[in-house]
């Protein structure tokens, strides 16, 4: 059983930090790319049996964690479950000390969520919180029951996926092709979804009667399918304090348009970056957290406009 932490001074460390505090605390231990036998050689300097842990306390020397006893329980789960996850968090760096590497931030896993399932970008956010609320805030514990599961708890346009042509392509629609035919991004029924209608703001159950707009039997056409979604570039620089200054911005350009704008950006600060939003607005947000940027600046028509700026609580786990 290899040893990937240990219990030192009232916490759970990594092999780095475990020495670090050591030395804080008095305790000579050699420099060594071989941690454990670094801190087995400073226990028989200080006289402690490291072999025979009831000899020793914790609070006085480093007791080992081995790759099975590392586990951290989930007690945030939806309906009571409970978890478990076979790793744990080192409570001073925040390193997962089987995994070796930290969880990514809200804005890194809203990513990882978006690209590897699929998802919107405003429906992957809501998923990236609330795993991170349930303790799954690295993509390694996480499983698609879990994503489908958090997706079900936050409105979003119904979606399905499907084969059609000659030769085939892929297809996104936005209403049911055939009954119970599941939402892509949930895999919950039509009825199931609620949308918000562009005209009145309200949240609408997808079967229920409402007067603005087209409908689908008794039930109204997600907006989806009145507002498509349309491609975003911004061409920018960064300052010094970590904020994206956008100089140019186009919409649902060429290829060919996209590859100029990318050649003028000769700077090492400069960015030219291409999202899917819905409006402008959309289009900053969604720039400052796919380039993790702290806040947006409009500065094409010669008075910069603050027009994000990333809210309170949202900075790294």
């Amino acid at each position: 059983m290899s040893v990937v932490g240990y219990t030192y001074a009232h916490d759970n460390l990594c092999p780095s930090c475990t020495v670090g505090r050591m030395r804080a605390n008095g305790i000579k231990v050699a420099r060594s790319s071989e941690q454990d036998e670094a801190i087995r050689r400073a226990a028989e300097r200080v006289g402690v049996v490291y072999s025979d842990e009831r000899s020793y306390d914790s609070s006085d020397f480093p007791k080992p964690i081995t790759s099975q006893q590392a586990r951290t329980e989930l007690t945030e789960l939806p309906d009571g479950e409970r978890g478990e996850i076979e790793d744990e968090k080192c409570d001073r760096c925040g390193k997962w000390m089987k995994l070796g590497e930290k969880s990514p931030t809200e804005a890194g896993l809203t990513r990882w969520v978006r690209d590897d399932y699929e998802l919107p970008q405003a429906l992957a956010r809501e998923i990236a919180r609330k795993l991170r609320e349930w303790g799954l805030s690295h993509p390694e514990f996480i499983t698609e029951d879990n994503v489908r599961q958090a997706a079900v708890m936050f409105p979003h346009d119904y979606a399905t996926v499907h084969a059609e042509g000659n030769p085939q392509r892929i297809v996104l629609m936005r209403t049911p092709q055939y009954d119970n035919d599941p939402c892509f991004y949930c895999e919950q029924p039509w009825e199931k979804h609620t949308f918000t209608c562009a005209t009145c703001g309200n949240h609408v159950p997808a079967d229920a009667p409402h007067g603005h707009g087209p409908g689908q039997g008794t039930g109204q056409v997600p907006r989806g399918q009145g507002e498509r979604m349309k491609e975003y570039t911004l061409d920018g620089v960064w300052d010094d304090g970590g904020s994206l200054n956008v100089e140019y911005l186009g919409v649902d350009l060429p290829e060919a348009t996209v590859t100029r704008v990318v050649a003028l950006s000769g700077d090492y600060s400069a960015f030219t970056h291409t999202v899917e939003a819905e409006s402008e607005t959309e289009a900053f947000r969604a720039l400052a957290e796919e380039l993790d940027a702290d806040s947006v600046w409009d500065c094409r028509h010669g008075k910069p406009r603050q027009v994000y700026t990333l809210p309170e609580g949202e900075d790294d786990a």
